[in-house]
């Protein structure tokens, strides 16, 4: 890629770093920002929550059936001169058991329990059905049998409680506990299910207030942030127009600088050429202005400029450019206008420069001002070209005798030379 190409565009981009574009890219980081912030805070505090009632239930759940155990111990373990290595509830009622089971552990939302022997067998259950089953492959109960407490959360579609009700969209942990005999060996397993639906409740509830309360102090943070940084947008746009001013505005005249003028003319040629039209341009130039500077001074000069540039846009449309060119010399950019309508503004501008009295330090200075009108034309690949050719309808009208309006060097408009000074200046040369 050329140099050239390069840099226009880092010129283009650049140009869209806007203190408008900033402050919405800056709203659209914090916004997602916040939502992000909102479901991550929002996941993780359901995660917490949702640890904590796991542990808890768990816990609680140890507690349960060591203290069943222990009020209950000949009913799964029945005395013996030797230990047995598992429970053994085949002497005894299962009437008793299943009522011991019912009167211990219905406070506690326990809503089903299993006892395993150590073959994985189910030798009592709530569910008698599931009586005499061994269930293989159960990775939590060969870890129970081992001597370690798992627990896990799981939701059920239904399930029977203690007291035959079947109950629905059921959320439960279910804990697998190892049992001891009196020697300290393992010699089964319970496993327990808690009905944690309320729990669950809780925890949404509490969680989506927590994240409704960061919402709303996001929000607070995120208007309060937002009044800020847009009143500090708003200034450093002022503040940016206002150096765009300085950078693109002569300081003398109030009128645009050359460079501007030359940019201006480049975006209107190029609408033409894309969309059609005319485009013509008007070269302006002081008649004997150095012989005013000489006599009177810059300063005096530099009024009559400034009172020169102000008589040409008052007789200029709004949309149309006009420039300080160089020196005394000032560009005005027509769009839309063609050679004939071109030379009348011309005329309009030179007739009331010469018409008007230019007063400064007690002394009244008559001025002319000479003009070069050229028109764009479709073989100019350059704007270069159409100003040339202005210059030299200028330079044509300044050999004619000055104070008249020439077009691509033939002469439209001549007027009688008038002396730029009145009051005894007459005799200037010609610059």
């Amino acid at each position: 890629m050329k140099i050239r190409e390069i840099v226009k565009d880092r010129t283009a981009y650049m140009r869209n770093i806007t203190p408008f574009n900033i402050l919405r890219w800056l709203s659209v980081v914090m916004s997602v920002s916040m939502i992000t912030t909102l479901l991550l805070s929002g996941f993780g505090l359901y995660h917490l929550y949702t640890d904590y009632i796991l542990k808890h239930v768990e816990q609680e759940a140890v507690s349960i059936s060591r203290a069943f155990l222990a009020s209950n111990h000949t009913l799964l373990l029945p005395p013996s001169k030797k230990e047995s290595h598992q429970p053994n509830i085949a002497n005894i009622d299962p009437q008793k058991l299943d009522e011991a089971f019912h009167n211990y552990l219905l406070p506690f939302n326990v809503i089903k329990i299993k006892v395993f022997s150590m073959d994985g067998n189910i030798i009592y259950s709530s569910e008698p059905s599931l009586i005499g089953q061994i269930d293989r492959g159960n990775i939590q109960l060969n870890k129970a049998l081992s001597g370690y407490i798992v627990s896990e959360m799981k939701s059920k579609d239904e399930m029977v409680d203690l007291e035959n009700e079947l109950r629905f969209d059921v959320d439960i942990v279910e804990t697998y506990i190892p049992i001891y005999n009196s020697t300290g060996l393992i010699v089964g397993c319970f496993e327990m299910y808690q009905d944690i639906t309320g729990f669950q409740g809780a925890v949404v509830r509490g969680v989506s207030l927590a994240v409704s309360v960061l919402i709303f102090i996001f929000l607070m943070v995120f208007l309060v942030a937002f009044k800020v940084v847009n009143i500090t947008t708003k200034k450093l746009i002022l503040a940016q127009n206002e150096l765009q001013a300085l950078a693109s505005i002569d300081s003398l005249t109030s009128v645009y600088n050359r460079h501007h003028i030359f940019k201006q003319l480049k975006v209107e040629s190029s609408r033409v050429f894309r969309d059609g039209g005319d485009l013509s341009i008007i070269l302006f130039d002081l008649d004997f202005f150095k012989n005013i500077n000489d006599c009177y001074g810059h300063q005096v000069g530099d009024e009559v400029l400034h009172e020169v540039a102000k008589q040409i846009q008052n007789n200029v449309r709004e949309y149309d450019v006009v420039g300080r060119y160089g020196g005394e010399e000032f560009l005005v950019i027509l769009p839309n206008t063609d050679k004939d309508s071109a030379v009348e503004v011309a005329d309009r501008v030179r007739q009331s420069i010469e018409n008007n009295i230019f007063e400064s330090y007690k002394q009244i200075l008559s001025i002319t001002i000479s003009a070069g009108v050229s028109v764009l034309i479709s073989s100019e690949t350059s704007i270069e070209q159409i100003i040339k050719r202005a210059d030299d309808a200028l330079y044509s009208a300044k050999l004619n005798g000055r104070n008249q309006v020439m077009v691509d060097s033939v002469e439209v408009v001549t007027e009688e030379m008038t002396s730029p000074v009145m009051g005894g200046i007459t005799d200037f040369h010609t610059d």
